[in-house]
């Protein structure tokens, strides 16, 4: 399930605004065209408007040529408009100029200048304004980073009705940014958000309903949330509504719903969504397989950052899966899942780097990648990089760091690190000789289905170590290593 983290974006008025103004003023006529989609005759109305004084107009027109909205998109023009309204008071004018300054559209990017006009926005009343400026805090943009004056910021714009900056506030309490970390006071403030229209907020209102954590886990009311913010077109909540339909959760299994809600988040570059499609026609769920489409949604993911759709496509590339074997293309994509945390995309190009039969060799960052590949989880890494701190490859040679590494990947059940763990407590190799222990560590592996595992497993049957000799069991396990395609238990079964 996904939450949106740290969202880093200033936040645009491109709706109407409502008039207040005497009949006379065009202004009510121009929101009528707009909203028929007459826009050459929304626009001038709203520039009549304009010039007779109503901000509103102005604000209105320069959303039309920031958009591109039945006018050529003009950020010049659009920051014209805007800095009448500023000129005139406007906090909204104030607040869409400031965000052009930030972006460099149509003008020079200013950081101070639009600091300066997101304070007068705020210092105006405008929660938008409050918003934008508690972002420059929150990130250390222009402003030195100060998390005390971000939350204080978000404070105000949340209590004036500011969905974003509640979502904001309930992240930075459930991060301890500039705040105690506190679980209550995140929930109330993601209830805020939704509740004022933020759809991130409800996701994550969402999400935490469906895991439990923080409130009783109650897929059910997932289940609405999540129904609520894709109703609305939010990618988000229509991948997320995808998996409960995927798995059944708060609502009754419907792969043909699953898959159709994650096309509508994919279409809408929802990255989660495009590989859990992907997954889907992979293994052939409420479809048949199509490894073309597949492909396709995996490589569209990965454009989108989902690291797991990087990897998974990298090893397509790696095996020859449904493309041409390439392992230059599997090493960039294993390099990008690596780039986005994923462990098992670090460990995949640091194996490359070790064997260098398909890529250039270099044993020192393999190790580097197995660094990460372990940091980030990926138990496979952790193993690998045991291996080079028992050989002395790539690193500096260190059987206790080895054997540390092996005892940590075992016990998360990889099953050639009880192999290789088996292997040092069998030689006595960085520590005592323990041949009932390692009897132990090779019956896991074997169990874990590692050939090795179950080949060392029959030497020690055969040879009574920490075990009693059992001729019979030995040549039973050789012939069930031989039989996952062991080569050296097959020599020993004819034996």
């Amino acid at each position: 399930m996904s939450i949106n983290k740290k969202t880093i974006f200033l936040i645009m008025i491109l709706f109407l605004l409502p008039s207040f103004l005497i009949s006379a003023d065009p202004f009510k006529r121009a929101e009528k065209y707009q909203e028929k989609k007459k826009y050459d005759k929304a626009a001038r109305l709203y520039s009549k408007s304009c010039k007779k004084g109503n901000m509103d107009g102005c604000i209105n027109l320069g959303v039309m040529y920031e958009k591109g909205q039945g006018l050529k998109q003009n950020y010049r023009k659009s920051a014209e408009y805007y800095s009448v309204a500023c000129q005139n008071k406007n906090a909204l004018g104030c607040n869409n100029l400031g965000i052009l300054y930030f972006n460099g559209y149509g003008l020079q990017k200013d950081m101070q200048k639009a600091a300066e006009l997101y304070q007068l926005a705020c210092d105006l009343k405008n929660v938008l304004g409050c918003s934008n400026l508690a972002i420059l805090y929150h990130n250390g943009f222009y402003f030195e980073k100060d998390l005390p004056k971000a939350v204080h910021l978000y404070s105000i714009a949340c209590n004036g009705g500011s969905g974003f900056a509640c979502n904001h506030l309930g992240l930075m309490h459930q991060n301890g940014e500039g705040v105690t970390k506190d679980r209550v006071q995140e929930i109330n403030f993601y209830i805020k958000a939704c509740s004022a229209g933020s759809m991130t907020g409800c996701n994550n209102l969402g999400n935490i309903y469906y895991t439990g954590n923080g409130m009783p886990q109650n897929y059910n009311k997932a289940a609405e949330l999540f129904q609520k913010t894709c109703q609305l077109h939010d990618a988000l909540g229509c991948s997320n509504l995808g998996i409960l339909y995927h798995t059944g959760r708060g609502v009754s299994k419907d792969l043909i719903k699953a898959a159709e809600l994650y096309k509508m988040a994919c279409d809408d570059d929802n990255g989660k969504g495009c590989s859990n499609l992907g997954f889907m026609y992979r293994n052939g769920q409420g479809m048949s397989p199509n490894i073309a489409l597949e492909i396709k949604l995996f490589k569209k993911a990965c454009s989108l950052d989902v690291a797991l759709a990087c990897n998974t496509i990298g090893v397509m590339y790696h095996t020859g899966r449904g493309v041409d074997k390439n392992p230059v293309q599997a090493a960039e994509f294993y390099q990008k899942a690596c780039i986005g945390n994923n462990g098992k995309g670090c460990s995949n190009l640091g194996i490359m780097m070790q064997k260098g039969d398909e890529i250039q060799k270099d044993l020192k960052k393999a190790a580097d990648l197995y660094i990460k590949a372990c940091d980030f989880g990926d138990d496979s890494g952790c193993n690998n990089l045991g291996f080079m701190y028992k050989e002395g490859s790539g690193v500096k040679k260190n059987l206790s760091r080895a054997i540390a590494l092996f005892k940590r990947a075992c016990d998360n059940s990889e099953m050639h690190a009880c192999n290789n763990l088996g292997m040092m407590h069998h030689t006595g190799e960085g520590v005592s000789k323990n041949f009932k222990k390692a009897f132990q560590l090779y019956k896991r592996s074997c169990d874990f289905g590692n050939s090795d595992g179950c080949s060392n497993l029959a030497v020690m049957y055969r040879n009574g170590h920490g075990v009693k000799n059992n001729p019979a069991e030995s040549q039973k396990l050789f012939l069930k290593a031989c039989r996952m395609g062991n080569p050296q238990a097959c020599s020993q079964t004819k034996k």
